[in-house]
């Protein structure tokens, strides 16, 4: 099954490898830093990343109601936006946009470089610099309303069903950092665990997936459109 998700990689990829140069150019001997795997950090205002290896997770804070802290609202685990991988420009938010709580995780050793604003705008105002900076936002953004597609307007099961298959081409793609099913389904949407261990478990006894140990092995066959 080819999914938009695929596309959009494989479009990515090609960017990329055409654009390596401006990528290395980017890096310096005094601006590389290396994040290793489980180290959560956050950007500050003024700086600007760019990655050079790895994945990085990208969560956003749940908001805090103080009215609702009894229900431990404000202790709720981050919300899973997206991720970060070669190529990827981050910190234009914390630098360029409204307030937000972004936190980033990286899911296995990685490498950054970073950049203050200043540097930034001199070295991204240049003609060819400018036209890789709009292309990685413009395939952030699609990403972005991809998953936000996948999951608002579709029901549980379709959300579910996506979501295997998303799990499958991150893993063929070599930047899955959720080996357990599950997990990357939960991290990624609100769907109680009672229903999707139950989709889960009737997928698995249709010989749709091969699950063991929490992990997808295999889609076996073309997963039901319906449930």
């Amino acid at each position: 099954m080819k999914l938009k998700y695929s596309t959009i990689i494989s479009e990515y990829k090609k960017i990329i490898t055409q654009d390596e140069p401006i990528i290395k150019s980017f890096a310096t001997p005094d601006n590389i830093r290396i994040i290793k795997q489980g180290e959560i950090f956050r950007i500050e205002n003024n700086e600007i990343i760019l990655v050079l290896s790895g994945v990085l997770a990208i969560n956003m804070q749940q908001p805090a109601f103080p009215e609702r802290e009894s229900i431990t609202v404000a202790h709720e685990e981050p919300f899973r936006v997206g991720k970060a991988v070669r190529g990827m420009v981050l910190g234009l938010v914390e630098s360029f946009g409204p307030s937000v709580s972004l936190q980033y995780v990286a899911k296995q050793d990685s490498k950054i470089a970073t950049q203050c604003y200043d540097d930034f705008v001199e070295i991204f105002t240049q003609k060819e610099q400018f036209k890789y900076l709009i292309k990685m936002t413009a395939f952030t953004l699609t990403m972005l309303l991809d998953s936000y597609n996948e999951r608002n307007f579709s029901n549980r099961y379709n959300v579910i069903r996506s979501m295997i298959y998303r799990y499958k081409i991150q893993q063929s793609e070599g930047i899955l950092h959720d080996d357990s099913l599950a997990s990357f389904i939960l991290k990624r949407t609100k769907i109680s665990r009672s229903y999707l261990f139950q989709i889960l478990a009737d997928l698995k006894d249709g010989g749709y997936i091969d699950v063991r140990n929490g992990k997808l092995y295999s889609i076996l066959k073309e997963l039901p459109e319906k449930y």
